[in-house]
């Protein structure tokens, strides 16, 4: 049988981050991976001349560990910062999108009411909630700012962080920082000031700056998890599926199926980045109750729907990231990415191109239910009249996603903390991925940094 000192489970962007963080240490590492190709949901694709992303079609450098994992892969010739004028991001309200740029565009927007906006200036004044029981965004947001800056700020802002409803989301699980700041300042804007004043005196103290810079790769996001990939190729098994972990002594027996055939290989220690979905079934006998929590974890089916135009038949200025839309608007996709404007060469010259979510926690039924070539033609002809766009697209595709991103929703931390108890007992499995610590592709390169140090 053969043996190995580390196996990770799952070769999307968590797990080959950790398996680079720990080559770069020396460690004896093994990938399994179910699917023929790595990078899990990140997905790019060249088309007709355009270059499309069908998952995240970029990353912000919150951590230091970017910077490590770029230099460990040798690409970061390939990094590419986005325009300039896609800082500019707009929400959309009454067929009109409105600018919002900053905290003073707050005050400034029609997109707000005058009473919304007094309500916001008082929320320093606003009681805090003493119970600290799990609460939704949906609550939060309504006690502390009010039920219009619900509607029209933070609902499209989930929906394009997580495609997530507030009314279903753990603020403690998803904003856990958020939450903090009322308990500890009793309010989100004096904690707001409180953190910016920390983290430059701890700037000044030597700590690394995150330059919150918007990037991407010159051919798309996918071209980070195929450059690890490429380092790694001698510990990478691909068409490699788990079946069944079972402890043995103070080891794991892992048993996968590649090619029709059984193999069993012995490791020390194990670093699961699966989906919950997936992870459930093979720890049920180690841990029954971790297993019923992890069936628990919602992934809504998200649909990427990719528009191509000649720049002449769009009306609209393209001076933007792009615009995120209230459910209230009732329109059949939750925003747009203006994806040749916040990076060159992502279209042919003279020609633009755009990225549209679909689905989502907010009306996944719905669009499961219906017609999907229906509901990405509505989709269509919506974006088409906010962007004052003229005749068809010159190229159109689209991707649905049928678990795409896990929800972290009230009960979660139910989940947390079984997990922890899981972590307790035994100490040589991590449970990690989107749906732990974050699912941005940055928060999972640096929960992989975080992982890979606890194996060392």
């Amino acid at each position: 049988m053969d043996s190995y000192e580390i196996v990770i489970l799952g070769a999307g962007i968590s797990g080959l981050s950790t398996a680079a963080f720990l080559e770069a240490q020396g460690k004896n590492v093994l990938i399994l991976e179910k699917r023929d190709k790595v990078g899990g949901v990140l997905s790019s694709k060249e088309i007709d001349g355009y270059t499309f992303d069908f998952a995240a079609n970029s990353t912000v450098e919150k951590y230091e560990s970017f910077q490590k994992l770029l230099n460990w892969t040798g690409i970061k010739d390939q990094l590419m910062q986005a325009n300039r004028k896609a800082s500019k991001k707009y929400l959309y309200r009454d067929n009109q999108i409105h600018a919002l740029d900053g905290p003073l565009s707050y005050i400034f927007t029609k997109l707000l009411s005058f009473k919304t906006k007094l309500r916001v200036l008082k929320e320093p004044f606003v009681k805090a909630r003493r119970d600290h029981t799990d609460e939704s965004m949906h609550d939060f947001v309504i006690r502390r700012f009010g039920k219009e800056f619900l509607d029209y700020t933070l609902n499209p802002l989930v929906a394009g962080v997580y495609a997530g409803d507030p009314k279903d989301l753990s603020m403690q699980a998803a904003y856990p920082e958020m939450a903090a700041m009322e308990t500890q300042h009793g309010s989100v804007i004096m904690g707001s000031y409180h953190t910016m004043k920390n983290k430059r005196n701890a700037y000044k103290q030597g700590a690394f700056k995150p330059s919150r810079n918007i990037m991407s790769f010159q051919r798309g996001m996918n071209q980070l998890p195929k450059a690890i990939a490429k380092k790694l190729s001698p510990q990478l098994f691909l068409k490699s599926e788990v079946i069944e972990i079972t402890p043995s002594e103070n080891r794991y027996h892992i048993t996968y199926l590649k090619d029709g055939e059984k193999h069993t290989i012995a490791t020390d220690k194990i670093i699961s980045t699966l989906p919950a979905y997936k992870l459930s079934s093979l720890v049920s006998d180690l841990d029954h109750k971790l297993s019923e929590e992890l069936d628990k974890i919602f992934y809504p089916p998200v649909g990427t729907l990719t528009l191509g135009y000649h720049k002449e038949q769009i009306g609209r200025q393209l001076d933007s990231f792009g615009f995120l839309v209230p459910e209230k608007a009732k329109l059949k996709f939750l925003g747009a990415l203006w994806s040749s404007t916040i990076f060159d060469h992502r279209a042919p010259k003279d020609h633009a191109s755009f990225t549209l979510y679909l689905g989502g926690s907010r009306n996944h039924e719905e669009m499961l239910q219906s017609d999907l070539n229906r509901w990405v033609s509505e989709a269509t002809r919506e974006f088409a009249e906010i962007m004052e766009i003229e005749g068809e697209p010159k190229t159109k595709c689209f991707k649905l996603y049928e678990k795409a991103i896990p929800q972290y929703n009230l009960g979660y931390m139910d989940f947390k903390a079984q997990l922890d108890n899981f972590h307790t007992h035994h100490p040589n499995f991590i449970i990690s991925g989107n749906f732990v610590g974050g699912n941005s592709v940055s928060d999972c390169i640096n929960n992989a940094e975080k992982n890979a140090n606890k194996m060392i």
